[in-house]
């Protein structure tokens, strides 16, 4: 079904800062190492994924 992201990808590119404000943004833990950060980000944006293509699916099967 999806691909994860799965990749440091743009975020590597990013300061800490940078890192910790789009973490913020999401309600998600700030602290550790910037590596720690893109982990924690990446996961997040594939269970956003996840979450968007379980609702695509429930919302296609209830209108067939």
């Amino acid at each position: 079904m999806s691909e994860d992201v799965g990749t440091t990808g743009e975020y590597e590119n990013y300061t800490v800062a940078e890192l910790k404000v789009e973490l913020k943004s999401r309600s998600l833990k700030t602290s550790g190492r910037k590596a720690d950060l893109v982990a924690r980000l990446i996961a997040d944006i594939n269970q956003t994924i996840e979450n968007i293509e379980d609702v695509i699916k429930q919302t296609e099967e209830a209108t067939e």
